[in-house]
């Protein structure tokens, strides 16, 4: 995709439905009896939680609106689609500062209760309600029945701003009449109540608005807790097991925002690399880098596929500050440019920047001081180039969306603020903040003493979260005591793989990407299972939902090695094997 992509169009290629998804590809039957309401759900309908009950500074919530859902009977030829009787709440946080806008939030809760819960991020900037009713963990097969018709309550809110966000409207409750509404969609970015909600605060005040709502109905606090979310809410999935470790016991995320103050910049700077005339890196080279990648990586894993499953051998390949000119075979004779098939001297130097890391004058947080440089693997579909040469006297798409406007409010003070005047050294101040507000802390320790499971999935040639950022990440935390990862913590990569965790090969092949995360989470939580270090994906036809082939899904740093005999697109054919 374009610069400008890892925040704008986020969304776009994941929305929220596509950010939790459940796992067990078994017909759905209504969940074992557990508990009914003590309150009936149209009776919960202005039903108040005082500010007290919510572990940081708001103004107390209120229940908008309570709609009861009835039980949907499972198709025959589709035993998974049913679903029980549920209640659909949707609720509104009031902020202490009137100038805040206020946290919207839904909560869906089937009539019998099994006493459980999961939590859902959101997707891009947020902005958005999740709707709760139908979601299911992300990667799960599509014969999976939903959260709810598994018993649990399912509950997420829009992070305490509205619109701003990605993807298609959706309903979502009104503010309530304290709440003043915003001027412009963005002035959110600059009020600082409403920018900490976004950084992380409204992950725990929608919680203990949910926790209260259930207690309420049920007269009983939730049992087993469990977190899910992709890209933004995977971020904010490793907010929750750092901040709030004592509110949850399982957390599954997905190509999370690593890191994310290097992550909102980094098309800015890539913009600002491409300024001087001769440095832009148009898509029409991107044909011919990918190609000259498939080239050097393809057959690093035994078989010639179109499938680069050796992801860490390949950015060792193509990092300049690992391998000195990895792409010298791509270069145009004399160093011009001449030709789309080959690049210049200068667009050389472009590419590297790519995949080499940022080193930053200073120190952000966690003692970070660089950025790593970005996967390889699917150059041609979606990627880090800019459709026009950058210009700093005409920024265009470079300020505009909401990835943009929260870099200019947050850095520049100011939506007049042009991006491509974008100085990292004139900036650490900014920077520092913005690094103290939005990036995970390294310290998981709390959360891994209590016992809780995380499960982290990172897609190798993802151009929207970095996947070398979010490596970086799993490879401090394990250097703090690799043993008590090992008993909390699994980290899978999926090879040759995009922010949505699907991918294609070189020939067009859609990749099996499915498993069932939720399940394996839940496993290990509750009984005592751990994931295996080695999972098959499967594939699925769209049409028909029966599986078409499988693959291999192997623990970081480990990848599927071709055994040397035996179907390409077979798990069975592939072993786990260390680079």
């Amino acid at each position: 995709m374009r610069a400008t992509r890892g925040l704008i169009y986020a969304a776009t290629v994941l929305g929220i439905a596509a950010m939790v998804a459940t796992a067990g590809s078994t017909a759905w039957a209504a969940p074992a009896a557990n508990i009914a309401p003590k309150i009936q759900c149209a009776e919960m309908k202005d039903k108040t939680i005082p500010a007290a009950a919510i572990g940081l500074p708001t103004n107390g919530a209120v229940i908008t609106s309570a709609t009861l859902a009835a039980a949907v009977a499972p198709a025959d030829s589709k035993p998974w689609t049913g679903s029980p009787e549920r209640c659909d709440l949707s609720g509104s946080i009031a902020p202490v500062d009137p100038a805040a806008p206020s946290i919207l939030f839904r909560i869906s809760i089937p009539t019998m209760w099994n006493e459980e819960f999961w939590q859902v991020g959101g997707g891009g900037m947020n902005g958005m309600v999740p709707m709760t009713a139908n979601l299911r963990v992300q990667s799960s097969p599509p014969t999976s029945p939903s959260l709810v018709a598994q018993g649990y309550a399912v509950f997420g809110g829009d992070s305490g701003h509205q619109g701003g966000g990605f993807g298609p409207p959706m309903p979502r409750p009104a503010a309530p009449p304290a709440a003043a509404p915003s001027a412009s969609p963005n002035d959110w970015i600059m009020n600082q109540e409403a920018w900490m909600n976004f950084a992380y605060e409204q992950l725990k005040k929608t919680h203990d608005a949910a926790m209260q709502v259930l207690v309420m109905m049920y007269g009983s606090k939730a049992k087993v807790s469990y977190f899910a979310g992709a890209s933004q809410g995977g971020r904010e999935g490793l907010e929750v097991v750092t901040r709030y470790p004592a509110d949850y016991d399982g957390v599954y995320v997905a190509v999370p925002l690593a890191y994310f103050s290097s992550l909102l910049i980094d098309p800015t700077v890539k913009g600002v690399s491409q300024l001087t005339p001769g440095t832009w890196l148009p898509p029409a080279k991107a044909a011919a880098i990918h190609d000259e990648i498939l080239r050097q990586c393809d057959a690093l894993d035994g078989a010639v596929d179109g499938v680069i499953n050796d992801y860490v051998g390949c950015q060792k390949l193509v990092d300049p500050s690992v391998t000195k000119d990895p792409f010298a075979r791509l270069r145009c004779a004399g160093g011009a440019d001449t030709d789309a098939n080959c690049l210049s001297d200068l667009q050389l130097a472009t590419l590297g920047l790519f995949y080499a890391p940022i080193h930053y004058g200073y120190t952000l947080a966690n003692g970070r001081t660089d950025w790593p440089g970005w996967g390889a693997g699917m150059e041609g579909r979606g990627w880090l180039t800019t459709p026009s040469q950058p210009d700093v006297n005409n920024p265009g798409t470079f300020n505009g969306g909401i990835g943009a406007a929260a870099q200019k409010g947050r850095i520049g003070f100011s939506q007049d603020f042009n991006l491509l005047t974008l100085d990292l050294n004139k900036y650490q101040k900014q920077m520092e903040d913005l690094s103290n507000q939005l990036d995970v802390s390294e310290d998981w320790s709390a959360f891994l003493k209590k016992g809780g499971k995380v499960i982290m999935v990172t897609g190798a040639s993802d151009y929207i979260s970095n996947p070398r950022a979010q490596m970086r990440l799993y490879e401090r935390l394990a250097r703090q005591g690799q043993s008590a990862v090992d008993k909390s913590v699994r980290y899978y990569v999926m090879p040759n793989s995009g922010h949505g965790l699907s991918g294609t090969s070189a020939k067009g092949e859609e990749l099996p990407s499915n498993w069932e995360a939720e399940t394996a989470l839940v496993n290990w939580v509750e009984k005592g299972t751990a994931p295996p270090a080695a999972i098959t994906l499967t594939g699925f036809d769209r049409t028909t939902n029966q599986p078409t082939g499988s693959r291999l899904m192997c623990r970081y740093p480990n990848y599927p090695r071709y055994t040397g005999s035996g179907p390409e697109f077979a798990a069975s054919s592939y072993n786990c094997v260390a680079p």
